[in-house]
């Protein structure tokens, strides 16, 4: 019998390719395969917006331009939380497009991806770079705030994430999910279908305090500020 990954309810029904809770709308997909080495070598070359965002292997410029608008509009969302002592962590940080634009504003911004050529990127760009799963990610300090944009769907055990994020931040954690998706029929990495109920229900189970919920940039989505 399946229980719910988010409130552990054992009302659950099945759509489309989905396993659905009846109790906080959560929906949630099977994966057999191994989904952080998916991350790592297939997400980006089948999921990826345009041919031009890598030549040679490599990150193109064009790759950041097709993201400016997108982190342009969530430091409009975010700006206030942040401080120029603050110690940020972008998980999910791609080639540290969001992190380059918010870099000013803190006093160091840190990254963590698993696709090899973000990485180098983002190396490149001058950002300490973590490429280890974040749940098995050793950190030697606390951070002030974590982002997580487009993450949290991505990842199989769901607690574990939250609980780490806690774990290693003083003030926020901020994140945005997609919300009222289908399923592809091709598997784009989603684990997760996330309600606005279901999203509060994991942080607040494991000791966050909800300070915002907000439409999200990359709509249909929701923009969470979670206190630690």
């Amino acid at each position: 019998m399946h229980q719910c990954k988010i409130c552990n309810s054992k009302n659950i029904s099945k759509q489309d390719k989905l396993y659905v809770c009846d109790s906080c709308q959560h929906g949630y997909r099977i994966y057999d395969g191994d989904i952080v080495e998916f991350h790592k070598k297939d997400y980006r070359n089948s999921h990826r917006r345009d041919s031009k965002e890598f030549a040679n292997n490599k990150v193109t410029k064009f790759f950041h331009d097709a993201r400016k608008k997108i982190v342009n509009t969530r430091l409009n969302y975010i700006e206030n939380y942040l401080n120029n002592s603050d110690r940020v962590l972008d998980i999910g940080s791609g080639a540290g497009t969001f992190a380059k634009i918010i870099n000013p504003l803190v006093y160091r911004v840190d990254c963590l991806e698993l696709d090899p050529r973000l990485i180098d990127e983002s190396r490149r760009l001058g950002f300490k770079t973590f490429d280890q799963n974040f749940l098995t990610q050793l950190f030697d300090e606390k951070y002030q705030t974590v982002f997580a944009w487009h993450v949290l769907e991505h990842v199989d055990d769901i607690h574990s994430f939250v609980q780490k994020c806690k774990a290693i931040s003083d003030k926020y954690t901020i994140i945005e999910v997609p919300t009222n998706r289908k399923p592809s029929r091709n598997f784009e990495g989603h684990l997760h279908y996330f309600s606005q109920q279901s999203l509060t229900t994991i942080f607040e189970s494991n000791g966050f305090d909800t300070v915002s919920i907000l439409e999200g940039v990359q709509k249909p989505a929701i923009l969470g500020v979670f206190k630690s």
